[in-house]
């Protein structure tokens, strides 16, 4: 026995083979035999041993013990249990028999059996802190979280530098989104046990829900950096890569994750949307149908699946896909919200409104704003989660697609209309371009200034203008509170094609009023309508007021100094018409 305490496992079984030479059927001994074949994990041969252990004695509980575990490490946890609860029934005042019975029965999914045996092995055994432990994922898994951070507590009260406890303790606080609170007990786990995989893991979410990404990435970086093979983190590394606009990068984790796990179907489904971003049409239909053969059920990669095809114009394989979401989940409100772009591209605004108006779903902003576009009713702004939608989809051709297949000018327009007003003085200190995009404007008016920030919603827009290097600052947020954030005066305030999201001018005018320095410019464009001070359209994008505009300039102290009439863009071969203001604060 000291040997084997020892773990000198070698000279163990020289000696036990020697008693079994003279002894051949001593219980004990061939128990003994089959103990040091579980340390080595050969538990086929261990459970061999103890089983004829057991058929000569089996009135002996560590026999039915340690069989129990050599069942657990072959993933045998139904005969697992079975030979725990012999245990227990030999020996009722042994705690770990509880314990033991009561982990095998939580991988067995039997929460309830499990938690009265993880509660029977603490009565027995009050200094269990595994067995705390244990319950406590059990609660925890039963959103009871609360009782979970007792038991989590108690844990560390008994081990404080049980590095799983401070794990679970961290996941119980994010449970709750006490997030901050989380990373200190993440982090203290990392301390103690610097190769636990799912504490970095879960310190990488954490992060992420506090929107410190560059942290959150570090963590999932060391995770599988630990764990090469980890694929739920090169799938969260990925998810956090294409929210902040880095689709290649996201791309390449995406397909890390599914080389861990070919089976990944949430990773197939992510890639897909991040290769139809890229442009890359028949890569993201692969991933996608990738995903659907994994998991058959999947509607949300059939709705993806429709979004790629209406994406290219095959509108009617669009529509296919989308309607085998609906026959998977009739409730699924982005099915119907794409199935309502679908016939609204094929010029069937009737039903496209009835597919709008089935997302089910009072807090679907997007639908919402399309449904009163359709039914003309005009409200003072697009909501937030509508623009950044719209935005995010279209970044990475955004460009390319408002230039040359739209014929879309307006950024050097302005700059025509400004160097017209301005003449000669066009050396400005502070700009401040507000719906920035991708940088079209700022690539127009970087030379004339010393310093230029740019304010958008859209993360994803918002990197594709960080890799342009054209900004000193950018601010992800609306346009009133990001001027206000900046805390700057400004010479020089932008808007190309941002107002046609945003109807209710007096919010932003009266913000450039308190931002603007003395004779400050203000160059922008809108979409016109003679009807009324602003109008929601079809479109889903507003149309303002040559009228409304004046007035509100005069209201903040701005002058009119040129209004220029101008093809906005064009749609369905037809141009948009629109305007380019010109102001100027007045002396007074």
């Amino acid at each position: 026995m000291e040997h084997l305490q020892k773990g000198e496992l070698s000279q163990a079984e020289t000696l036990l083979n020697q008693i079994l030479a003279v002894k051949p059927d001593h219980p004990n001994t061939i128990h003994l035999l089959g103990v040091v074949a579980h340390q080595r994990g050969e538990n086929t041969t261990a459970i061999e041993k103890i089983s004829k252990a057991i058929e000569l004695n089996g009135k002996k509980a560590p026999f039915h013990l340690n069989l129990g575990l050599s069942y657990q490490e072959t993933g045998r946890f139904k005969k697992a249990a079975e030979a725990f609860q012999k245990s227990i029934d030999l020996d009722p005042e042994e705690g770990d028999g509880y314990y033991l019975l009561g982990s095998t029965l939580k991988q067995l999914k039997h929460s309830d059996l499990a938690a009265k045996a993880l509660i029977a092995a603490i009565k027995h055994k009050p200094d269990h802190y595994q067995a705390y432990n244990e319950l406590g994922t059990i609660l925890n898994k039963r959103k009871q979280h609360d009782q979970a951070i007792t038991a989590y507590k108690s844990a560390l009260e008994i081990k404080p530098d049980f590095p799983e406890a401070l794990s679970n303790m961290g996941n119980a606080l994010s449970n709750i989104q006490l997030w901050k609170e989380a990373t200190v007990f993440f982090q203290k786990s990392i301390e103690i046990d610097p190769n636990f995989v799912y504490a970095h893991y879960n310190l990488g979410l954490a992060f992420e829900a506090l929107g410190q990404k560059d942290e959150a990435a570090a963590a999932f970086q060391n995770a599988v950096r630990i764990n090469p093979d980890f694929a739920d983190g090169f799938f969260s590394l990925g998810n956090l890569l294409q929210n902040g606009g880095k689709l290649k990068l996201a791309a390449a984790s995406y397909l890390k994750a599914v080389k861990a796990d070919p089976k990944h179907f949430k990773a197939f489904n992510n890639l897909a949307l991040a290769d139809k971003t890229l442009g890359m049409t028949e890569e993201a239909l692969g991933a996608c149908r990738q995903a659907l053969r994994i998991r058959p059920k999947f509607f949300q990669a059939y709705n993806n699946l429709g979004s790629i095809f209406m994406d290219v114009g095959r509108l009617q394989e669009a529509l296919s896909a989308c309607r085998n979401s609906l026959s998977i989940n009739p409730d699924y409100a982005d099915a119907h919200f794409n199935i309502g772009g679908i016939q609204r591209k094929m010029g069937d605004t009737k039903k496209a409104l009835i597919s709008f108006q089935k997302t089910l779903d009072p807090d679907h902003p997007q639908a919402a704003h399309i449904i009163n576009s359709l039914e003309g009713r005009t409200t003072p702004t697009a909501p937030r989660p509508y623009v950044q939608r719209l935005f995010d989809g279209y970044a990475k051709k955004f460009d390319s697609h408002l230039v040359k297949q739209l014929e879309y000018d307006i950024p050097a327009r302005l700059r025509q209309q400004f160097d017209r007003a301005a003449g000669d003085q066009t050396a400005l200190q502070n700009a401040v371009d507000l719906g920035c995009g991708t940088g079209l404007v700022g690539a127009e008016f970087r030379n004339i200034v010393t310093f230029i920030a740019g304010i958008d919603l859209a993360p994803k827009m918002l990197a594709q203008a960080h890799n342009k290097k054209l900004y000193d600052a950018l601010v992800e947020d609306n346009l009133v509170e990001g001027m206000a954030g900046l805390e700057r005066k400004f010479d020089l305030f932008l808007s190309a094609d941002v107002f046609i999201y945003v109807g209710q001018l007096e919010p932003v005018f009266q913000q450039v009023q308190q931002c603007a320095a003395e004779n400050a410019w203000f160059v922008f464009s809108t979409e016109r309508t003679q009807k009324q001070d602003y109008l929601l359209r079809e479109s889903g994008r507003y149309a303002h007021s040559r009228a409304y505009i004046n007035r509100l300039a005069t209201e903040i102290g701005f002058d009119m100094v040129s209004t220029e009439p101008v093809h906005i863009r064009k749609e369905s071969e037809q141009w948009i018409e629109g305007d380019v203001f010109v102001l100027r604060k007045g002396s007074g």
